[in-house]
């Protein structure tokens, strides 16, 4: 950290010994910014990244424990997370993979750009996490979303040149916590840095596969260490030569109010499906669950959750998504949805039958 910050070492620790920053950011897809600011509940600050974020005061404010926060009509997130989405610069009607959503700051950060169209992929990897990732999602109205719990490599083979955007928060070793999370400071290690950066590699790689071509891809950490970023980044571009890299950036506690932050943006130039285990998503409502995602020859998706419930009876729910210039009602679905400025126009069946 010396080598990488120099003269500006001494006031980076000192910034160890300051208060975390806390913010909240707007659900626009349930109240505006203004209504919120209309009920004068707290004393807000905007966030200069993030145009629906604010920072407010934990000791004078507690916003979480307001009705508000349990209907999803605001989010709270740290301000240094809220700098990552605004760069994928989501339009409506894009399809959006973020594909390590836990606990799903990012996820419904990306609901609110949609604006009730497109589609968003969230995945987890960590069947522990990925319930409170469900009931965030949930919280927040989501509609145009689902959540797969499976690694990159499995997402790849589904979704090759599938997304507009991807926002990759990736994995690492939590220097950037360290302000806020005690925990994060005796986990750490130089080794816990290198398994890290490995599985970085790995992840970035798969992400790009799934762009399709003009994509954009975010990759981002809350960490410090120059081998989960710089360098990772660096192997990346060097090896893929048809990516280009649009911005670096950092964002250092002690020059701003927010915890770590590094990002990287990339475009791109250039039917298989999974199964998987969705029970901790639903907890006790279900005896089991399972979600089968398939990318179609014709580039539609289709999703299917076969469900049963604790009385051991099961049903079906599938839906698909399909581009087309002219609207169809699929046979025994009806469409849900449409809209979109990217994709001509989108569709969303819908059927539930028992099995």
């Amino acid at each position: 950290m010396k080598e990488l910050l120099r003269d500006e070492y001494d006031d980076f620790i000192k910034s160890y010994e300051e208060p975390k920053t806390t913010g909240l950011r707007v659900n626009t897809l349930k109240m505006s910014k203004e209504e919120l600011l209309n009920l004068d509940l707290y004393n807000l600050t905007q966030i200069p990244w993030a145009e629906e974020g604010f920072y407010y005061n934990e000791e004078v404010d507690r916003p979480g424990k307001s009705p508000l926060h349990e209907s999803g009509a605001y989010y709270l997130q740290e301000p240094s997370a809220m700098s990552v989405v605004p760069h994928l610069d989501i339009q409506e009607g894009d399809k959006v993979l973020d594909m390590c959503a836990a606990p799903g700051g990012k996820s419904t950060y990306i609901l609110s750009k949609l604006n009730d169209t497109g589609l968003l992929v969230s995945n987890e990897i960590n069947p522990t996490r990925i319930r409170a990732l469900g009931e965030n999602l949930e919280r927040f109205g989501a509609r145009n979303c689902i959540i797969t719990n499976t690694d990159s490599n499995n997402l790849r083979k589904v979704f090759t040149g599938y997304f507009d955007k991807i926002v990759i928060d990736a994995p690492c070793s939590g220097q950037g916590m360290f302000r806020k999370d005690e925990v994060a400071i005796e986990d750490w290690s130089y080794a816990k840095v290198l398994e890290c950066q490995s599985i970085q590699k790995d992840i970035i790689r798969d992400g790009y596969d799934m762009l399709n071509n003009g994509g954009i891809l975010v990759y981002s950490t809350c960490t410090f260490a120059k081998e989960e970023n710089e360098d990772v980044i660096n192997e990346f571009i060097s090896e893929y030569k048809d990516a280009k890299l649009i911005e670096m950036q950092r964002i250092w506690p002690h020059k701003v109010k927010g915890e770590a932050v590094v990002e990287g943006f990339f475009d791109d130039e250039r039917g298989r499906g999974m199964t998987m285990d969705m029970k901790n998503v639903l907890g006790s409502h279900v005896k089991s669950a399972e979600r089968t995602v398939m990318m179609r020859k014709d580039k539609s998706l289709e999703v299917c959750d076969k469900i049963v419930s604790p009385d051991d009876k099961p049903v079906l729910y599938s839906w698909r998504m399909v581009t087309s210039a002219e609207p169809k009602v699929r046979k025994n679905g009806i469409v849900l949805k449409s809209g979109g400025k990217k994709m001509k126009m989108e569709y969303f069946t819908y059927n539930m039958m028992e099995v």
